[in-house]
Protein backbone atom coordinates (compact mmCIF):
# COMPACT_ATOMS: atom_id res chain seq x y z
CA UNK A 1 0.00 0.00 0.00
CA UNK A 2 1.32 3.45 -0.92
CA UNK A 3 0.94 6.37 1.44
CA UNK A 4 1.44 10.09 0.84
CA UNK A 5 1.99 12.84 3.41
CA UNK A 6 1.23 16.44 2.48
CA UNK A 7 2.99 19.02 4.64
CA UNK A 8 1.38 22.45 4.17
CA UNK A 9 3.68 25.05 5.66
CA UNK A 10 4.48 28.75 5.76
CA UNK A 11 6.77 29.25 8.78
CA UNK A 12 9.79 27.59 10.40
CA UNK A 13 11.70 26.06 7.46
CA UNK A 14 14.05 24.18 9.82
CA UNK A 15 11.05 22.66 11.60
CA UNK A 16 9.54 21.61 8.28
CA UNK A 17 12.75 19.82 7.31
CA UNK A 18 12.88 18.11 10.73
CA UNK A 19 9.31 16.92 10.18
CA UNK A 20 10.18 15.61 6.71
CA UNK A 21 13.15 13.67 8.14
CA UNK A 22 10.96 12.21 10.90
CA UNK A 23 8.26 11.15 8.45
CA UNK A 24 10.93 9.59 6.23
CA UNK A 25 12.35 7.68 9.22
CA UNK A 26 8.95 6.34 10.26
CA UNK A 27 7.56 5.74 6.78
CA UNK A 28 10.53 5.13 4.45
CA UNK A 29 8.49 4.12 1.38
CA UNK A 30 5.92 6.92 1.57
CA UNK A 31 5.73 9.95 -0.66
CA UNK A 32 6.13 13.31 1.08
CA UNK A 33 4.92 16.52 -0.55
CA UNK A 34 5.91 19.86 0.97
CA UNK A 35 3.52 22.61 -0.12
CA UNK A 36 4.42 26.28 0.27
CA UNK A 37 3.64 29.50 -1.60
CA UNK A 38 6.71 31.71 -1.08
CA UNK A 39 9.54 30.60 -3.42
CA UNK A 40 12.12 31.96 -0.95
CA UNK A 41 10.74 29.92 1.97
CA UNK A 42 12.56 26.67 1.14
CA UNK A 43 15.16 25.70 -1.43
CA UNK A 44 13.59 22.93 -3.55
CA UNK A 45 16.96 21.15 -3.75
CA UNK A 46 17.12 20.94 0.06
CA UNK A 47 13.57 19.57 0.24
CA UNK A 48 14.45 16.92 -2.35
CA UNK A 49 17.69 16.06 -0.53
CA UNK A 50 15.58 15.27 2.56
CA UNK A 51 13.50 12.83 0.51
CA UNK A 52 10.43 14.96 -0.22
CA UNK A 53 8.94 16.64 -3.26
CA UNK A 54 8.49 20.42 -3.14
CA UNK A 55 5.16 21.82 -4.33
CA UNK A 56 5.34 25.54 -4.94
CA UNK A 57 1.83 26.92 -5.20
CA UNK A 58 0.86 30.49 -5.99
CA UNK A 59 -2.56 29.86 -4.44
CA UNK A 60 -2.81 31.88 -1.24
CA UNK A 61 -3.76 29.94 1.87
CA UNK A 62 -5.53 31.79 4.66
CA UNK A 63 -4.50 29.95 7.80
CA UNK A 64 -7.00 29.80 10.61
CA UNK A 65 -10.04 30.43 8.44
CA UNK A 66 -12.80 27.96 7.70
CA UNK A 67 -11.89 27.80 4.02
CA UNK A 68 -8.22 26.84 4.52
CA UNK A 69 -8.71 23.51 2.72
CA UNK A 70 -9.78 24.89 -0.67
CA UNK A 71 -6.28 25.53 -2.09
CA UNK A 72 -5.12 22.04 -1.13
CA UNK A 73 -7.51 20.56 -3.70
CA UNK A 74 -6.34 22.75 -6.56
CA UNK A 75 -3.54 21.55 -8.82
CA UNK A 76 -0.08 22.73 -7.85
CA UNK A 77 3.12 22.75 -9.81
CA UNK A 78 6.39 21.40 -8.59
CA UNK A 79 9.27 23.83 -9.17
CA UNK A 80 11.97 22.68 -11.51
CA UNK A 81 12.17 21.12 -14.95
Amino acid sequence: MAFCYVVMCHTDPDGVLRLVRRIRDLSPHSRILVRYENPLFLDPAVVEAEGAQPLLSRTRVEWGRSRWWRPSWRPSRSPGP
